[in-house]
């Protein structure tokens, strides 16, 4: 009779870890898919909570919120006076059972005695700050400065990496009126990456922004923009062919493919269209999915759009009055 093996070879566990390599090689990129999908459904919800509470907002108010609470331009030269710089994503925090956060920041005033969240506060001149809640020299007695710190995971996409080298504190869009048109960002940077609760997403206003008066031909202006109140009727492509909220990894540049400047969910609300969908410049939407970028639109659903999406198409969905009422999705 033939002695009972004890073990295996050395040549058959040789092969056993070889299937088991391969069976794992062949797993990992399912497991990613899975894990990405999943990643990408709470970004999903994530938005969708956004459009329902701007949804909300205009239940009570009649008007959606302001894209955010900032300076006055003047027509020529551009910024000319200070703003609050608070972002639409800060006014709707009571309509997503955040008051712990919104409260205390409404309630804050600085030593001018202006009111964060006063949305017919235009400015003082330039020299004469209103609030800065981002100015770090009166950190010590500034509530709303820490209350900012504050990170909320239904500001923040789950497959964005977060790894700024800085915080962009405000946002917005100016037009310079000496011979063209030309939509511009303007706001604070500053270094201190761990200061301010960040967002990985943005109001849209538009191709440019809000039209100015002495402009005739321009009809690419968005839901959001400087102290807006646009209301349902003033949607007439329709809400569900116009772009509320997308996805946007930050002002900066990419660099070790990772964007590096972040937006404050504080001070950040919108940015425009103008540069498209696929390409490597700053202050777009965009996202880590692979692709596509997600968008809210004004119904509250929630669609996504390749990255090359055709321009003229993206940019008509940016627009709240150009007269597209068809959405691309994935």
């Amino acid at each position: 009779m033939r002695p009972r093996r004890a073990a295996f070879t050395l040549v058959e566990l040789l092969v056993v870890i070889a299937i088991i390599g391969i069976l794992i090689a062949l797993l990992l990129p399912a497991v990613q898919r899975a894990r990405e999908a999943a990643r990408r459904m709470r970004c999903s919800n994530n938005l969708k909570q956004l459009g329902v509470a701007a949804a909300t907002f205009v239940t009570a108010e009649r008007h959606f919120p302001a894209g955010y609470l900032g300076p006055k331009p003047h027509p020529l030269t551009g910024m000319s006076w200070d703003g609050q710089y608070i972002s639409v994503f800060a006014i709707l925090l009571p309509y997503m059972e955040l008051d712990m956060v919104h409260d205390p920041m409404a309630g804050f005033d600085d030593h001018f005695a202006y009111k964060l969240f006063d949305v017919k506060l235009i400015g003082q001149p330039v020299g004469t700050p209103v609030i800065a809640f981002w100015d770090r020299t009166i950190s010590d007695a500034n509530p709303a400065m820490e209350l900012a710190q504050t990170k909320i995971p239904a500001f923040m996409c789950p497959s964005a990496q977060e790894r700024p080298d800085g915080i962009w504190l405000g946002t917005g869009i100016v037009w310079k009126l000496s011979g063209s048109t030309v939509g511009v960002s303007h706001g604070y940077m500053i270094y201190d990456s761990h200061a301010y609760g960040t967002t990985q997403y943005q109001g849209c206003a538009g191709t440019l922004g809000q039209k100015p008066p002495n402009v005739i031909d321009y009809n690419g202006e968005g839901i959001f923009f400087n102290r807006s109140k646009t209301a349902i009727r003033d949607i007439r492509d329709g809400t569900s062919s116009t772009i509320l909220f997308g996805e946007s990894l930050g002002p900066g540049v990419i660099q070790d493919n990772y964007y590096d400047r972040a937006w404050t969910w504080s001070g950040c609300g919108v940015i425009w269209t103008a540069r498209g969908l696929n390409n490597e410049t700053p202050v777009r939407f965009d996202s880590e999915h692979p692709d596509i970028v997600q968008f809210c639109y004004a119904d509250g659903s929630v669609q996504s759009l390749n990255k090359d999406t055709d321009d003229e198409i993206y940019f008509a969905l940016s627009g709240k009055h150009d007269s597209l009422n068809v959405v691309e999705s994935e």
